[in-house]
């Protein structure tokens, strides 16, 4: 009986040894679980979307740069850098670049002066026209001009000249930028973008216009100063119309 007793306890004891091993290791498994979720960087084109494998949820910093669709793929929205969060743990950086490039961004950094436009704008030509006003670049990529305009030595507003024969690239090179609304006053129809989801994040209103028969204009102007300029639209009015018009995605 001894002999049994030893013998039980032995197993017994060896039986809940490898038991609580068993219950070790899977819990320290469940803590360090690899989801199969990769951290690469990922880099899209304006429009294209991703699956990302392994993916349960996915959270995105800036919805304005990309979305989460209603089938659990990441959508790139606008040209920028943003963050999304894997089953709440893993971030990836997500870059989404331009397929459109008429010309270079022009510089909107409100308020700087024209020693740091000239040292920012690369393309073009700086026109002799260019004064303590205004500097002006001809032949800047695909646009015939831009304009820079001063107030007491600040940028103010830019304006960007492109002909008709480029309206369908135009209207895409913008909308990869910027939200863009069609607005109609006085029996005329321009198009207002704005860079951002909300007024507090909007920094740059887009007009587009046309200029004459021949071209198309794009005022840039900052925020606090679009409601000054244009009573079309309240700016919170602006981009609530704007996320309408892309109804499809889950805000």
């Amino acid at each position: 009986m001894k002999k049994y007793f030893i013998n039980f306890l032995t197993s017994s004891i060896v039986a809940l040894m490898s038991v609580s091993m068993l219950t070790s290791c899977s819990s320290s498994d469940d803590k360090n679980d690899d989801d199969g979720v990769s951290t690469a960087p990922i880099t899209l084109g304006v429009g294209d979307q991703t699956v990302i494998v392994g993916a349960k949820t996915i959270s995105v910093a800036n919805e304005f740069v990309a979305y989460v669709t209603k089938d659990n793929s990441v959508m790139a929205f606008h040209i920028g850098k943003t963050d999304l969060t894997v089953n709440g743990k893993k971030n990836i950086e997500l870059t989404v670049t331009p397929k459109y490039t008429l010309y270079d961004d022009p510089v909107t950094n409100w308020g700087c002066d024209q020693a740091y436009v000239k040292s920012n704008q690369k393309q073009g030509t700086l026109s002799p026209k260019s004064n303590a006003q205004n500097l002006v670049y001809d032949n800047v990529g695909k646009s015939r001009g831009i304009m820079y305009t001063f107030e007491n030595g600040k940028l103010k507003s830019v304006g960007a000249v492109v002909s008709t024969s480029y309206t369908k690239e135009y209207a895409n090179y913008l909308a990869e930028r910027y939200m863009m609304l069609p607005i109609e006053k006085d029996n005329q129809t321009y198009f207002i973008g704005v860079d951002a989801l909300t007024k507090e994040q909007a920094k740059t209103i887009v007009i587009l216009q046309v200029y004459d028969y021949l071209n198309l204009i794009a005022v840039y102007l900052p925020v606090k100063d679009y409601n000054k300029t244009r009573g079309v639209y309240d700016l919170n009015e602006l981009i609530e119309s704007a996320k309408k018009k892309y109804k499809a995605i889950v805000w």
